[in-house]
């Protein structure tokens, strides 16, 4: 079975956030993060092609987040601040994670995978 570009997108997003959950279960609490936040990235390019039609074949991590507060986080919109926010905070320690010496521990990572879970859910809900 062949799935289009945003249901293979949508089902990338749900095996992420899934590994996402069984790297914290085992310890690997970086890998986690990093984990969630691609589930929310996929989500959410996923989420700008089907509700607003902008599709691209690649997009910056920046000028993506931008595109989710501009086109949903607005009040009165699909999402809100809250969930812009999450956005941003699991970019920042997925790139802390990916790319710095540092190491989260199980407390921070928690809060973080708990967060990504509900926005999950939360995009999910809209698509």
């Amino acid at each position: 079975m062949v799935l289009s570009g945003q249901e293979a997108r949508i089902k990338k997003a749900k095996a992420l956030i899934k590994a996402a959950q069984f790297l914290f279960e085992n310890g690997y609490y970086n890998d986690s993060v990093s984990r969630a936040y691609y589930a929310i990235y996929h989500l959410t390019v996923a989420l700008l092609a089907i509700k607003k039609n902008m599709v691209r074949d690649r997009w910056d991590h920046t000028e993506l987040h931008k595109a989710l507060l501009d086109s949903f986080c607005k009040k009165g919109f699909l999402l809100n601040a809250r969930d812009g926010e999450t956005f941003s905070e699991l970019k920042s320690f997925r790139n802390d994670s990916d790319y710095e010496m540092k190491s989260l521990n199980k407390r921070v990572t928690e809060k973080l995978l708990n967060k990504a879970m509900d926005l999950v859910e939360k995009i999910e809900g809209v698509l």
